[in-house]
């Protein structure tokens, strides 16, 4: 089975996420979370690289105070389309390999109300 979610989503750093990671979980449960990570990993990395490039697509160089080293911005002029550009990829839904978690399977797991609904996409309904 798969997962749908956004890259958005898991572009994100999810507390949530990191909660049931480290969490204490059925060796499933455990099993699938380490390799949705591993997934999430990958796609992660490809986001930072395109982001990058929209960087060098619509920035300068300049060198911030206090550094010697130059680094690059996104020009004020080109917000707007570095901003149009990179949501469009975070707007993109993948699969992720795995099945949703049933939240009784992990009754011990002690999480917010909160980081609950920032991990929706995981829990089944």
């Amino acid at each position: 089975m798969t997962v749908k979610v956004k890259l958005g989503v898991i572009y994100q750093q999810n507390p949530a996420f990191d909660v049931l990671l480290k969490s204490k979980l059925p060796a499933k449960i455990a099993y699938q979370m380490a390799k949705m990570t591993k997934q999430i990993a990958e796609e992660v990395q490809i986001v930072e690289k395109h982001r990058m490039e929209l960087i060098e697509k619509y920035g300068e160089e300049f060198t911030p105070e206090g550094s010697t080293e130059p680094s690059k911005k996104v020009k004020e002029e080109n917000i707007q389309a570095f901003i149009t550009e990179f949501n469009e990829m975070l707007n993109q839904e993948i699969e992720l390999y795995g099945d949703q978690i049933d939240i009784d399977s992990i009754p011990h797991v002690e999480i917010s109300a909160e980081q609950l609904l920032s991990i929706d996409w995981l829990i089944k309904p």
